[in-house]
């Protein structure tokens, strides 16, 4: 069979090896050799077609197994003739040149999209395929951002089924287990070298997040003088209002204000307020919105039990995140609970070659290999297309499960309908989250703990007076 390449709209001849490299949630590649034609140039688009193509009329019949644009050029001599070694990119490509930079809040992750990242690829002739609505996303802010990573994070706070992908110069973003694919992986397919390997190196099952700081309520404390300063509990975040006996005091910024015109400076960030009256009272009521670590907490009981009886001990494998990103407690929980069902789970990866093109990128497949111990459903993460001979092609899969599951996204899932585990840094404050009341089916089991005194939410901070108590009821919320 006759593969024709065409460069900038023009047949090329082309040596072999040629090699298509498509993996998830990234650029699909091209790599080839051109012979004796035109100097190839960045930037210009080609094509590759599997059957004869002489003229464009040829080509817009036939639909090409690779379309994209020249990003590298390497050109050498064998005696007399030149060639060059090429390598191309497809269109996804344009997802990593263009930024964005906007805020929204309580928007659809799909309306996003739409309203907001389809505009912008519009002028490289990327266009909307199937977009689905996603989450409602609290809080987005996407300050000069490739619409990459863009698109990936909508993609992780919208839920681990979620994925997007340009093809065709068309957007997609949805869900894929409405992309499972009807043929299974069993010994009824004619795969060549099956390899399967299971990996427990990024598995956890207890997971912390540590966000950036957050505002507290305002804060109403007495403070006793030391010296002539005054410390708050937490640090403050914009001018507080103090009063000296019932009285208002003149407040100054620390280094900005003239300290002999005002009574008290205080520092962003800072706990310390310095008083610069003559007689330095005793006491001064102190009212402020205060600056608090978020720090969220969650557990698989179920995995921990596995792991327990498996290898003895507590069974706790933990795991620290810190993204000064997240500034918000919902966000928190968000993140947390992806992280957790992403890696309470054993890495599972499946590598083997075909000579048909069963599956695509992104598609899932029903895999029942018992001897391997390989069964469930797998996710297509890479595929390698390259010519077998002059009439075939051969196809090069990668699979992968477990919490190698979506692994081309940072993090994935939705809030869930369960109570979340509590926000603690020893430094700063403690608190557990409340409860958010949403109905989503889900897997697993999660240990909460009641405690016997009132314990914080979104709305309510601890103060000195408000402490935790001790555990009254520990109980495990499972399937």
């Amino acid at each position: 069979m006759i593969r024709t390449l065409m460069i900038a709209e023009k047949r090329v001849s082309h040596l072999r090896p040629w090699k298509i490299s498509e993996k998830l949630g990234a650029r699909t590649t091209f790599s080839t050799t051109v012979v004796k034609s035109q100097a190839p140039a960045l930037y210009q688009t080609i094509r590759l077609f599997d059957g004869d193509v002489n003229d464009l009329s040829g080509a817009s019949r036939l639909s090409p197994i690779f379309e994209g644009v020249i990003s590298n050029v390497r050109p050498y001599t064998v005696g007399c003739d030149v060639y060059y070694e090429i390598s191309a990119v497809d269109k996804s490509r344009m997802a990593e040149y263009r930024l964005c930079s906007f805020a929204v809040e309580n928007t659809l992750a799909g309306d996003i999209i739409r309203d907001r990242l389809l505009p912008i690829l519009a002028a490289d002739d990327i266009t909307a395929g199937t977009i689905a609505d996603g989450v409602l996303v609290k809080k987005a802010v996407f300050n000069f951002t490739k619409i990459s990573e863009a698109l990936t994070k909508l993609a992780t706070i919208s839920g681990g089924d979620y994925y997007w992908q340009i093809r065709n110069k068309r957007l997609y973003f949805g869900v894929r287990s409405a992309r499972l694919s009807s043929t299974r992986l069993d010994h009824n397919i004619p795969y060549k070298g099956l390899a399967y390997s299971a990996s427990a190196d990024e598995y956890r099952n207890v997971q912390y997040v540590k966000g950036a700081k957050g505002r507290t309520s305002v804060q109403t404390e007495t403070l006793t003088a030391d010296g002539d300063e005054f410390f708050t509990r937490y640090p403050i975040a914009e001018s507080p209002v103090i009063r000296v006996g019932g009285t208002p005091a003149s407040v100054g910024v620390s280094g900005l204000s003239d300290e002999n015109s005002v009574d008290f400076v205080w520092s962003y960030e800072s706990k310390t307020i310095k008083c610069n009256l003559e007689t330095v009272p005793s006491t001064i009521s102190v009212s402020y919105i205060g600056l608090m670590t978020i720090y969220t907490r969650m557990a698989n009981a179920l995995e921990i039990s596995r792991v327990q009886q498996a290898s003895g001990g507590s069974g706790i494998r933990e795991n620290v995140y810190t993204d000064d990103s997240i500034d918000t407690i919902p966000g928190a929980i968000q993140y947390c609970d992806a992280l957790l069902q992403k890696y309470a789970k054993d890495a599972e990866k499946i590598t083997f070659e075909l000579e048909d093109g069963l599956w695509q990128v992104g598609d899932l497949i029903d895999v029942d290999l018992p001897e391997f111990g390989a069964s469930g459903q797998f996710l297509v993460t890479e595929r390698g297309v390259s010519a077998a001979n002059a009439m075939s092609l051969r196809y090069n899969y990668t699979l992968t499960g477990g919490s190698e599951y979506n692994g081309w996204v940072e993090f994935f899932a939705q809030l869930a309908a369960r109570p979340k585990g509590s926000m603690i840094d020893p430094d700063e404050t403690a608190s557990v989250l409340q409860t958010i009341n949403e109905e989503v089916e889900e897997n697993g089991s999660y240990v909460v703990s009641v405690y016997s005194s009132p314990v914080a939410a979104d709305t309510l901070i601890c103060s000195d007076s408000l402490v935790l108590g001790s555990i009254t009821l520990t109980t495990t919320i499972g399937d």
